[in-house]
C-alpha cells in the first residue's frame, strides 16, 4: 500500500510540473482579447466626479470590447458600439511594453502582464497611467494560423 501511495504522489507531482511548463509555453500576445474589467490605477475620490468615472468605466465593460493582435504586427479593435479600428502593434526590445501604431505614430508605451488564470485561460492586464486605468482582458481564442481566414484581421474588414 505505501508503494502505491508513493507512485501516485510521484505521478501527481510530475503532472503538475508538466502542466506548469506547458502553461508557460503557451502565453502569447497574439490572439483575440475580450475586456472583462476596468479599474482606476489611483484612487480618485478627491474628484467630485469619481463615481461617474467609475460608472463609465464599468459601462465600457458592459458594452464590450474585443481586440486582436496578429503575428504579422497588425491589430484590430471592435468596440461595443460597432466601431472597428485597425492598425499595427509592436513590442519593446525588452518585451515589457507594447505600442499601438496608427498612421505611422506610436502611442505612449503600454505596460502589460500576461498570466494563466485558474481556468487555464490567459489574462492580459494593460496599465495606462496617462488615463489612470488598468484594462483587464481574457483570451477566449488564439488567432487563426491563416490570417486571411481570421474574421477579425483588418484585411477582412476593409
Amino acid at each position: 500500500m505505501p508503494r502505491i501511495s508513493t507512485y501516485l504522489l510521484a505521478i501527481i507531482l510530475l503532472s503538475s510540473c508538466a502542466s506548469k511548463t506547458n502553461s508557460l509555453e503557451v502565453l502569447s500576445m497574439t490572439g483575440s482579447w475580450q475586456l472583462y474589467d476596468v479599474e482606476q490605477l489611483k484612487d480618485d475620490t478627491k474628484s467630485g466626479d469619481a463615481f461617474f468615472r467609475n460608472a463609465n468605466l464599468k459601462k465600457m465593460v458592459q458594452e464590450g470590447n474585443i481586440f486582436s493582435l496578429f503575428d504579422d504586427g497588425t491589430y484590430s479593435n471592435i468596440k461595443g458600439d460597432g466601431l472597428f479600428e485597425a492598425g499595427e502593434w509592436k513590442l519593446s526590445d525588452d518585451k515589457k511594453l507594447f505600442y499601438f501604431i496608427d498612421s505611422g505614430r506610436a502611442t505612449d508605451p503600454i505596460a502589460f502582464k500576461i498570466e494563466m488564470n485558474i481556468n487555464k485561460k490567459q489574462d492580459l492586464a494593460l496599465s495606462i497611467p496617462q488615463k489612470n486605468v488598468a484594462l483587464k482582458f481574457i483570451k477566449p481564442s488564439d488567432a487563426m494560423k491563416d490570417l486571411t481566414s481570421d474574421p477579425f484581421h483588418r484585411d477582412n474588414n476593409a
